[in-house]
């Protein structure tokens, strides 16, 4: 404790000097979080707009899945997967396909092709 006024007046003054230096960092981080925040929202906005933009064509989701091209056509005419038809042509969103095999298994190739689980590590 400050035993005389001076001594008193000279720690009121370093304290304020000490707050005014505290409010201009935490003004600096409220900057630096809010620009974090933003970042974060166009990145998943981003992400979700190429999850959902991902598509296949029946040969390509055949291959992934291990069957004919015929069964994946098939399945799509029957509402079995989720399709996009433009005129005569079908797509198969890759999000469609990842709900198909995590409902159905699949080998662990398989799963990581289609970005259900990240592929097993051979050791």
């Amino acid at each position: 404790m400050p035993s005389n006024y001076l001594e008193a007046r000279e720690r009121y003054r370093d304290l304020l000097r000490k707050k005014a230096r505290l409010q201009r960092e935490l003004t600096e981080l409220e900057a630096d979080i809010a620009e974090a925040l933003i970042e974060m929202q166009r990145l998943a906005e981003q992400s979700y707009i190429n999850a959902e933009q991902e598509t296949l064509t029946l040969a390509d989701a055949a291959k992934l899945l291990n069957v004919s091209y015929h069964t994946v056509y098939q399945m799509a005419r029957e509402g079995r997967i989720q399709t996009i038809r433009f005129g005569r042509t079908y797509r198969v969103p890759r999000r469609a396909l990842r709900e198909l095999i995590g409902r159905n298994g699949g080998s662990p190739e398989t799963k990581a092709a289609a970005g259900v689980m990240a592929p097993a590590r051979k050791e």
